[in-house]
């Protein structure tokens, strides 16, 4: 009988101890993790657990923006979360991510010797733009992969010309109008005087500038060639015919200037075309 009554009260201290846990601890945690809205009930506590995610990558190929050949050793640079990354393109200017890409905006810069440092953009979705709602998306990551292909302009381009105040009437030679530059009497240059050459492009620097000379003369030497077209210059025999249009153009611009009592406003001659070697404007 003794025996009986300390089991009896054994048993009593062990319930009245899950019941003080159960008061104490609300029986666990009574949250449901989900994965669709069937599960959800208006009187449990829900947790919704996204683990899938959007892995993103880039690639593409870097080429000479006049002849169209194959750049390697072109350094790629970008920025992911907060760290910054390098890859370096190979022989056949092919390069890739090497690290996985979360959704968002990122910009690549190109550079290598000898030609303009070049950026570009890409942008890696969001999970929600790529899937529907909760109840009919798949489960799974999902992997985007995006293409970006590059053309660096050469920075072997010499601009030369001559600034001048002030042209009178051409004079009329074999029926003809005609300008003689060369005759003093005719032209007065401008000396002083600030030229720019602005790029409409995304290379870094996109704008240069000089200063004419005593004589009006300027120049700019190995500065990006531009010929109107990306590699539009020389195709290779296996690119036949490659040139693709450019979303800008070159401007050559003369600040504004003054000369004894006058005062000169600024020029623009529009989208320039170059050729390699020397152009004279």
């Amino acid at each position: 009988m003794k025996r009986n009554m300390k089991f009896l009260l054994l048993l009593a201290i062990f319930t009245s101890s899950i019941m003080a846990a159960y008061f104490i601890t609300g029986c666990g945690d009574d949250s449901t993790v989900i994965e669709s809205p069937e599960q959800i009930t208006n009187d449990t506590t829900v947790i919704i657990e996204e683990t899938d995610q959007v892995i993103g990558s880039v690639h593409g190929t870097v080429c000479d923006g006049y002849d169209n050949s194959f750049l390697a050793g072109v350094t790629i640079t970008w920025i992911n979360g907060d760290s910054a990354y390098t890859t370096t393109t190979g022989a056949g200017g092919y390069w890739s991510t090497p690290v996985d890409l979360a959704s968002g905006e990122y910009e690549f810069t190109f550079s290598v010797t000898g030609h303009a440092v070049t950026s570009g953009w890409t942008r890696i979705p969001e999970l929600d733009e790529l899937r529907g709602g909760v109840a009919d998306r798949p489960a799974g990551n999902i992997y985007v992969s995006d293409t970006l292909d590059m053309w660096l302009l050469p920075l072997s381009a010499r601009v030369t010309g001559t600034v001048y105040t002030a042209l009178p009437a051409p004079p009329v030679k074999d029926g003809e109008a005609s300008l003689a530059l060369d005759d003093p009497t005719l032209v007065s240059v401008a000396a002083g005087v600030t030229v720019i050459l602005d790029y409409g492009f995304d290379i870094h620097p996109n704008k240069y500038d000089v200063t004419t000379d005593g004589n009006g003369d300027y120049e700019f030497i190995d500065v990006p060639l531009w010929v109107g077209a990306i590699g539009g210059g020389a195709p290779k025999a296996d690119q036949p015919g490659l040139a693709l249009a450019a979303d800008g153009q070159v401007d050559l611009i003369t600040l504004p200037f003054t000369e004894g009592d006058s005062s000169f406003e600024s020029t623009v001659q529009l989208d320039i075309k170059m050729v390699p070697g020397t152009t004279e404007m």
